[in-house]
């Protein structure tokens, strides 16, 4: 069986397996299946197993000479012979150091000969090709981690944004049933004559629109799970997620560590986007080097052997004059400013990325830690206006009204502690740190 068709099957095995008898799908569940079957992930991964297949074929070209044979017709009954090896030489450096052998027949004529040549403009290009395939190699596997992150911050997100669309669909019946109530008892006052038309009236409209919401809310939930479960998780059907009770005081502290510990200034230096540009930089300033130097000659040296004995060559190559080198030195220092402005702009998108992530998550946490006074604020309101209600001060519909403002606050107030887990992963993730997204929840 290939590979690939067995791990679908495995795959499909697996969730019949675990979800096909009703069984609740819990938040750590589906950030792993999302991590082992996610195709950013998978990408991301096949990006890692080429970056590392051609940096380690770079590294054995650079070692091993490379070897060659040709054989072509002669006068003689066997064809001739050429076989040749190149090697770089030193290793490391462009300097190429090849020898051949010339066989006219295996008896009556043959040449060896060895000839390096020597490229004094860029000695160490073989090495840099090195160095560039290494650096790739490590972008690889940290782009690898940042779609990872991603990914758990994303599921995360997903799967507390259905549970939050789940509890406005509760809320919404809710809401529903109490105008139906509302709506009852606006009909028999109404018929007491302790209530006049524009009360029932309004009481009808109370309740269609609760009715209408209550659809919605129901619509969008449905719509939102599906597209979570299908997108992220690869699932179809129907499966029911496990509630989440969050860990409040674990993640305030975590995210109270973490603005405290941080270092702008300091991460800016260390993102992937910054080192990219400060490699361009670099870069620019070697070809800029080799620009200006591109007067320096280039040496040939060269050693035979053969049936009349040894043969000694060399040659320089100058150019004496070269038409477009002002321009070519000017273009160098162009491209050189250029990769400098690209580095400022790079500096300064991610220190503006950083600032607004780290707004973002201090004013979560300020909105978790401002709560105990606002739930006192509506437990206040809500004794005064009942208060008033019971009084005959507060009509039916104001005090439905009211009633529907702090279910909204409610529920509003429950979203907070994820908003504030997400925010704090979401600068993780920023930050290029592993996302710690085990732990948080109970």
């Amino acid at each position: 069986m290939k590979p690939r068709v067995f791990a679908v099957l495995s795959t499909l095995l697996f969730l019949v397996l675990t979800f096909g008898a009703g069984e609740e799908l819990t938040l750590s569940r589906a950030v792993e299946l999302a991590l082992a079957n996610h195709p950013d992930i998978k990408r991301a991964e096949l990006q890692v197993s080429l970056a590392e297949l051609q940096f380690g074929a770079a590294q054995t070209k650079s070692i091993l000479p490379t070897l060659s044979l040709s054989l072509l017709p002669s006068s003689g009954t066997l064809p001739q012979a050429n076989l040749a090896a190149s090697v770089s030489f030193p290793v490391g450096t462009s300097n190429k150091l090849t020898g051949r052998v010339s066989l006219l027949s295996w008896y009556s004529s043959w040449n060896v000969s060895f000839s390096l040549g020597l490229d004094l403009t860029n000695p160490m290009a073989a090495s840099e090709s090195l160095t560039k395939l290494a650096q790739a190699v490590d972008s690889a596997r940290a782009s690898l981690e940042k779609t990872k992150a991603t990914v758990i911050v994303n599921v995360i997100k997903g799967y507390l944004d259905v549970l939050s669309l789940e509890a406005q669909v509760k809320q919404a019946e809710s809401t529903k049933n109490k105008a139906e109530q509302n709506f009852k008892t606006m009909e028999e006052k109404f018929a007491a004559g302790l209530a006049g038309e524009l009360d029932l009236l309004g009481a009808r409209l109370s309740l269609i629109q609760a009715e209408l919401a209550y659809q919605q809310a129901c619509n969008d939930y449905q719509a939102q799970k599906v597209r979570f479960l299908r997108d992220y998780l690869g699932l179809e059907g129907d499966v029911t997620l496990a509630p989440v009770s969050l860990d409040k005081e674990k993640i305030v502290a975590a995210a109270k560590n973490l603005l405290t510990s941080l270092n702008i200034e300091e991460v800016v230096e260390a993102a992937s986007e910054v080192k990219a540009a400060k490699d361009e930089v670099e870069e620019a300033k070697k070809t800029l080097d080799r620009t200006r130097l591109s007067w320096l000659p280039t040496i040939s040296l060269e050693i035979g052997a053969g049936p009349d004995g040894l043969t000694f060559g060399w040659s320089i190559q100058f150019d004496l004059f070269s038409p477009d080198y002002a321009a070519r030195v000017r273009m160098s220092e162009v491209q050189l400013a250029l990769a400098e402005l690209n580095l400022e702009t790079a500096r300064s998108t991610v220190r503006q990325r950083l600032s607004d992530q780290s707004v973002a998550l201090l004013s979560a946490l300020q909105a978790v830690e401002q709560l105990p006074l606002e739930e006192e604020q509506w437990a206040l309101k809500e004794r005064i206006n009942r208060s008033k209600y019971e009084a005959g001060l507060l009509s039916e519909s104001d005090w439905f009204d009211f009633q529907r403002q702090k279910e909204a606050f409610m529920l509003e107030a429950q979203q907070r502690l994820a908003k504030l887990l997400l925010a704090y992963l979401n600068l993780q993730a920023l930050l290029g740190l592993p996302v710690e997204w085990e732990g948080w929840w109970k």
